[in-house]
């Protein structure tokens, strides 16, 4: 969607709008708001939508990715803190015809090998590799199985 001949503002002005946020939110105590977006690696995707109102009106989506422990402090407010930051940003916003379309928080891939090990929770799937001589003469006689 994305139109090469275009000069976008917002996207060069986007970390000192998220700047300003980290002052407002430590100003009013929100601190999980300023946490993400002064720990958030940030990324763009300019126009992400448009129309031709007004001489053209252009929304970026803003991606904020989260170390995992942070996402996970997030996770059940996510979208609410999504929906807040998109306000928040469009309300600092001075660039005509441009805005913050939608905030998306996300988590930072994690190279954890072992989890399912370190979780401690993990059965054991590997079959023994031979069965007692008591348990076979249990069960089988002459190269039958026993039923009785």
């Amino acid at each position: 969607m994305g139109n090469v001949n275009l000069n976008f503002e917002l996207p060069a002005k986007i970390d000192k709008y998220l700047a300003t946020l980290s002052r407002h939110y430590e100003k009013h105590g929100e601190t999980r708001l300023r946490e993400i977006v002064v720990n958030g690696i940030v990324s763009i995707f300019e126009q992400a939508e448009s129309d031709n109102w007004n001489g053209g009106q252009y929304g970026h989506a803003l991606t904020l990715t989260l170390s995992e422990d942070l996402y996970l402090a997030v996770m059940s407010n996510r979208e609410e803190y999504q929906k807040r930051l998109d306000a928040d940003l469009n309300n600092i916003n001075s660039v005509h015809g441009e805005h913050v379309s939608a905030v998306h928080i996300e988590m930072e891939p994690t190279e954890s090998v072992a989890w399912r090990e370190n979780s401690g929770l993990l059965r054991s799937r590997i079959a023994p590799t031979s069965v007692p001589n008591d348990a076979l003469n249990r069960i089988w006689r002459g190269g039958h199985v026993k039923f009785s």
